[in-house]
């Protein structure tokens, strides 16, 4: 029996886009990981949109958890970003996730802006890094 060891267990990530029902990408496992670049995510050009990480600590005290991001197109790096999602004690089995929620971005419009961005998303803190997962959107005239 393997024993699930992991302190930061990252759930999903979710789009809130404004105009449409929320997007939730699983990153629970390796294999809902793995599908996840392979459909990126539809987004309208100039939609607003804000992401809601979910997630559970299981075993001690995490502190400086940070929330990492890339984002690229045609391989090119054209964002890079570093927010603090805060320190947490473990949850209890039966008890809620933790949901953080960052604040709201806006899709990019205008000329050239259509096509495919990838995302790498990391969660870490001082010690550990807990998840690296890509994924990745494409911007759209409509839904």
């Amino acid at each position: 029996m393997v024993v699930d060891r992991r302190n930061v267990i990252i759930q999903a990530i979710v789009l809130e886009i404004e105009g449409r029902e929320d997007i939730t990408l699983d990153v629970s496992t390796p294999d809902s990981r793995k599908k996840l670049s392979e459909h990126p995510v539809k987004i309208k050009e100039g939609a607003t949109y804000q992401m809601k990480i979910v997630f559970r600590v299981r075993f001690d005290v995490i502190t400086g958890l940070k929330y990492l991001e890339e984002k690229k197109r045609r391989g090119i790096l054209i964002e890079k970003s570093d927010t603090l999602m805060g320190s947490y004690a473990p949850v209890l089995e039966g008890q809620p996730d933790f949901e953080v929620t960052f604040g709201g971005e806006e899709a990019p419009s205008g000329m050239g802006v259509f096509g495919r961005y990838d995302v790498t998303s990391s969660f870490a803190d001082e010690k550990n890094n807990y998840l690296d997962v890509q994924w990745a959107y494409e911007v759209t005239e409509d839904w």
